[in-house]
């Protein structure tokens, strides 16, 4: 056989070769996608099969503060007590006191509108919040529903106070470690009635100030 035959018949094979490999590469190439979108589909289908979260249930504790309950006419031991502030004697007033817990005293102010309490306010020492939270473990029979962080407004900036929180059947009751008063932690839960009255009060000041300018 000549050498011209023989280096044709090696280009030959070569050229199959390469040609051979070609295709596998672009068949590899072309198929790629339709196997990433399988696995894709795969990772859709798993995820869609996967259970949500189930947010556990919370049963709301009732709420009583000095013997009264939120949302209740004004019982008769605290129509003695020191009226801090009146609107024009239709029902709408606050009342304060305080309450020795520990070696610290918590200092209470509740808002009544139309008799009703739907309001109220405690202040104590920062060094008490754990005795507090303690207290209403007891007298609630839970622990907190929420524990958290946020960050709270003082006078002189602001700081990080450990939140605790329970619900209500009357709304949120939220005892945090930290107030805008330095020194003295906080507690405090309104009712949408509260909230509601409070919004329109501060409606009509707006509009008064904004016809006076």
């Amino acid at each position: 056989m000549s050498t011209g035959k023989v280096l044709l018949i090696i280009f030959a094979c070569v050229s199959g070769c390469f040609l051979l490999l070609c295709g596998g590469c672009l068949t590899l190439a072309l198929l790629a996608p339709s196997i990433e979108s399988a696995k894709e589909a795969r990772e859709i289908k798993a995820s869609k099969n996967r259970p949500a979260p189930v947010e556990k249930e919370v049963t709301p504790v009732d709420f009583t503060v000095l013997g009264q309950t939120v949302g209740e006419k004004v019982i008769e031991k605290l129509k003695n007590h020191i009226i801090i502030k009146s609107n024009d004697g239709n029902g709408n007033f606050t009342v304060s006191d305080r309450v020795t817990i520990g070696d610290g005293d918590v200092f209470f102010i509740l808002y009544f509108i139309d008799h009703n309490l739907e309001g109220m306010q405690a202040l104590f020492d920062s060094d008490d919040f754990i005795h507090l939270v303690d207290a209403y473990k007891e007298k609630f029979g839970v622990p907190p529903h929420e524990t958290y962080t946020a960050r709270v407004k003082t006078k002189y900036g602001t700081t990080d106070s450990l939140m605790v929180s329970w619900k209500t059947t009357s709304g949120d009751f939220t005892i945090q470690q930290y107030s805008n008063i330095r020194g003295r932690g906080g507690a405090f839960l309104y009712t949408l009635k509260y909230k509601v009255t409070k919004q329109l009060e501060e409606d009509e000041k707006k509009k008064e100030l904004i016809e006076n300018l």
